[in-house]
């Protein structure tokens, strides 16, 4: 525990010419900041949820990201917002609700139905398709690469047929406007389709 402390208390950096040492949180870059974070958080959100008026019926948390479901309505919500902020005020949780039964997660985003949910990729409004040029100097085992991990996602988060085509079209347009054949992401489609999935 006091190597513990002594790599987290002691963390200078320099700007400049002057040296500043961190006062609060944990130093960005040390490996040791994740585990300790994610530990802290566990314990954050296991009292404030405890502690807290109204509970959400799921509480998912990755990393910095929550994912709620809650069934008390949006005075109550409103109020648990506020709650949980106010249990450490250099935490501060900002709330996004889903709109027309929609709501991203991550690189998810989740529709609910009126008798399930489904999932597909979620992209940011920003984002323009543009991925490893296949012309770049990169060897061809990263070029495969990119197609194989788009595949993946795709794969592991689309959970309706219809979802994963139009996913698997987006990535084929993606990909030949990136350089890629035609043939090439075909094939990779083809060869990754035939793998067991876990």
């Amino acid at each position: 525990m006091e190597l513990l402390g002594c790599c987290v208390r002691n963390c200078y950096f320099q700007l400049k010419d002057e040296f500043f040492t961190q006062d609060e949180g944990l130093p960005m870059g040390s490996p040791l900041s994740p585990v300790i974070a994610n530990i802290y958080m566990e314990w954050f959100e296991t009292l404030a949820i405890e502690e807290a008026h109204k509970k959400p019926r799921v509480w998912l948390r990755y990393v910095d990201d929550t994912f709620i479901i809650w069934n008390h309505g949006n005075t109550e919500l409103d109020a648990f917002l506020k709650h949980i902020n106010s249990v450490r005020p250099s935490i501060t949780f900002t709330m996004e609700k889903e709109i027309h039964n929609e709501l991203p997660f991550l690189d998810v985003l989740v529709k609910r139905t009126d008798t399930k949910w489904e999932t597909s990729v979620y992209r940011k409004p920003t984002h323009t398709g543009q991925y490893l040029n296949h012309e770049s100097n990169h060897h061809q085992s990263t070029k495969r690469g990119i197609i194989k991990t788009l595949l993946d996602r795709a794969f592991g988060l689309c959970n309706t047929k219809e979802g994963l085509e139009k996913e698997l079209d987006i990535i084929k347009s993606d990909l030949q406007r990136n350089g890629y054949s035609k043939a090439m992401v075909e094939k990779t489609l083809a060869k990754r389709q035939q793998e067991p999935r876990k």
